[in-house]
């Protein structure tokens, strides 16, 4: 097991897919896991379980400035939710565990 700290924002997947023309907005899972204690993510490979987690890794983390973050949610549908990025994000250390 390899766990490390949130990986460096040029090397995080979410970030070198943001600005792609075919970019999928899935920002609001990141409400949505907040919101339970527990959540288990289970879907085939291919389906974005990585580039997702890192995407809350990336908003959630204290590591990088709160601008630096900031950026890479500028137009998003989470940035629509002022009061829900104001109290989150990088407020939480984060740990990413890679379990290959």
């Amino acid at each position: 097991m390899l766990c490390e700290c949130v990986s460096a924002l040029n090397q995080n997947k979410f970030v070198g897919i943001r600005n792609k023309l075919n970019f999928v907005d899935k920002t609001l899972l990141i409400r949505e896991i907040l919101k339970h204690r527990i959540v288990f993510i289970s879907a085939p490979k291919g389906f974005g379980k990585s580039t997702n987690l890192e995407m809350i890794g990336l908003f959630l983390s204290n590591r990088h400035k709160k601008s630096e973050i900031a950026i890479h949610f500028k137009e998003t549908k989470i940035s629509d939710e002022m009061e829900f990025v104001k109290a989150h994000l990088g407020e939480y250390p984060v740990i990413q565990c890679d379990l290959l």
